[in-house]
């Protein structure tokens, strides 16, 4: 019975060495927990949020957004913007301006124009020695803040002095703003061509739109007042009835100033770095998701997109590059003309008898009017 007291004792003391044991393990189990919970706040606050990664070149080629979460770190990629994707491309495609001699290198500023809220609003430098231009446009958000859209692209200079084998025209002095393969912060990004004049420390621009545009043209609701104010008759549905003809000229004056005006004065190099350095850090870009996310809409909109005359858009950039010798017929294509189409074609007539029958033939439609022409 000695025994096995002695023995049922040094069980119950491993029992209770057993349970010790546990509890040491359990405490140091919470401990640890405790510890690992501190740690997770100490990584709260380590995690990266958004970065970038660049290549050797400085060229953002990915981003990526570090967070918190109940596993620690983690991390999702982000987008990139359309300015850097369009810089990207830019940069990969190789593209190379050609230099432009006709003006020296400049740095404008829009000023002086009928519509006045697009002075101070455009910056463009022009590199002669590179034929790379880079263009600011200052925008502003429904909520007053400002924002912008920026481009680099090359830029040609011609003056029309051949004359054309067909439909001889004066084009004039000419300004390419290539933009299709443009560093930019803006999705679409056609061409744009203006006539181009200097004076003095000025340079007048008129884009050469088609003004195909009649006396409707300014929207009412969104033109600020002081433009087109004779069709501000209250109704938004409905323009005013039966302006004169005198108010119709001037409203259709109006729009082709706001559409085609484009003035400038020289600035120097460090006035033009300064608002384009400064508009990165202040202002909210298009093309990036804060735009978006902000309503993706600007207050007034400053737009120097170009309405190119039909058929002959890819031509006409060709002329201006130097790629072909003469200008194509733009002023027949400014005209609307339904193109010369011709194809074969059958005809009902009616015989000496009075019988009918079918000729076969060739139809045309030249400019809304139909010919045939038998066989």
């Amino acid at each position: 019975m000695k025994g096995q007291y002695h023995k049922n004792q040094q069980e119950e003391e491993r029992l209770e060495m057993r349970t010790l044991f546990f509890c040491l393990i359990l405490c140091q189990f919470l401990g640890a927990c405790k510890k690992e919970g501190t740690n997770e706040s100490t990584t709260a606050s380590s995690c990266k949020g958004e970065y970038s990664i660049s290549d050797s070149n400085g060229l953002v080629r990915q981003r990526f957004n570090e967070f918190q979460s109940s596993l620690g770190c983690m991390t999702d990629p982000v987008p990139l913007t359309q300015w850097e994707k369009s810089t990207n491309k830019r940069f990969d495609t190789k593209i190379k301006c050609t230099p432009q001699t006709g003006l020296l290198t400049s740095w404008l500023k829009t000023n002086g124009n009928y519509y006045s809220y697009r002075d101070s609003k455009i910056f463009v430098e022009l590199n002669s020695s590179s034929g790379e231009a880079r263009r600011l446009i200052i925008g502003e958000m429904p909520d007053g803040s400002p924002s912008f859209q920026r481009q680099v692209f090359c830029y040609y200079l011609r003056t029309d002095i051949e004359t054309e084998p067909v439909n001889p025209q004066n084009y004039g002095a000419m300004l390419l703003f290539d933009l299709e393969l443009s560093s930019s912060s803006n999705l679409v990004i056609p061409m744009e061509i203006y006539n181009y004049q200097t004076a003095g420390n000025d340079i007048y621009l008129t884009k050469m739109d088609t003004n195909t545009v009649d006396w409707t043209f300014c929207p009412a609701d969104s033109t600020p007042w002081g433009f087109c104010d004779a069709l501000r008759n209250g109704n938004e549905m409905f323009f005013p009835e039966d302006p004169s003809a005198a108010v119709q000229a001037q409203l259709r004056a109006e729009a082709i100033l706001i559409r085609s005006e484009f003035n400038f004065s020289k600035i120097s190099k460090s006035e033009f770095e300064a608002v384009w350095n400064s508009a990165v850090v202040t202002a909210t870009e298009v093309g990036t998701s804060k735009f978006i996310d902000l309503g993706g809409l600007w207050k007034y909109t400053v737009s120097p997109y170009f309405d190119e005359p039909l058929y002959v858009g890819r031509e006409w950039r060709k002329y201006l590059r130097r790629e072909r010798p003469s200008m194509p017929d733009v002023a027949s294509a400014s005209s609307m003309q339904v193109p010369y189409v011709c194809y074969d074609a059958v005809k009902r007539v009616t015989y000496s008898d009075g019988s009918t029958g079918l000729i076969t033939g060739e139809a045309c439609h030249n400019n809304g009017v139909y010919s045939f022409t038998p066989n």
